[in-house]
């Protein structure tokens, strides 16, 4: 699973680096929403989307109201019954995203934090999909079978993108479906120790 992941100052540079054409309105969009900063459910973050073939940043919400439980938010959606749930089906087809990241966290089963990176890829990006609900904009973070680099601490890693990879994500039209079952990267692992506080890195 994916349920925490952050961003620091370093990865504002490789998203423009990668999508030029959102770099006016990254900038300002982000002066208050990009620091170092642990990114949570419930969080309004920074996505990526298509909106009539051309790239947008735009502030979503991290996770879809659970309509079983009050108060709770669905953040991860299986990328093997994405087009099989009405949840998702809809979202899958017509509104794919990224989300921006540094790296993500795990914890093993001593309560260790884990964090994880991509060191060929300065930016990593988290395959997602979004909804409007009740007029704000929602998005859930995909997730795969763990490869061998995660495997041991979780059995669950979210969907990573290189810019390549993402963009033919996001674009409207695009075939996903092999793009939900590509090669997972290999991934550097860093142990950062017992359970913290939402942490500046």
């Amino acid at each position: 699973m994916c349920g925490r992941y952050y961003v620091n100052q370093g990865i504002i540079g490789g998203m423009e680096a990668d999508f030029p054409e959102i770099r006016g309105a990254l900038s300002q969009l982000c002066a208050d929403q990009f620091g170092n900063a642990d990114i949570v459910p419930g969080m309004s973050v920074p996505v990526l989307y298509d909106s009539e073939g051309r790239t947008v940043c735009d502030l979503m919400s991290w996770g879809f109201p659970d309509s079983h439980e009050k108060g709770s938010l669905i953040i991860n959606a299986r990328s093997e019954t994405l087009d099989k749930k009405p949840m998702f089906r809809e979202a899958l087809q017509h509104h794919r995203c990224i989300a921006p990241a540094a790296g993500f966290y795990e914890w093993t089963k001593e309560k260790e934090q884990v964090r994880y990176t991509w060191e060929a890829a300065p930016v990593i990006y988290l395959g997602a999909v979004f909804r409007m609900i009740q007029n704000v904009l929602r998005f859930v973070v995909i997730t795969r079978e763990a490869n061998s680099s995660v495997r041991d601490v979780h059995g669950r890693m979210p969907l990573l993108f290189s810019r390549q990879d993402a963009f033919r994500w996001i674009e409207e039209g695009q075939n996903y479906s092999e793009l939900l079952d590509q090669k997972l990267p290999h991934l550097d692992e860093h142990r950062v120790g017992g359970p913290q506080q939402l942490s500046l890195l």
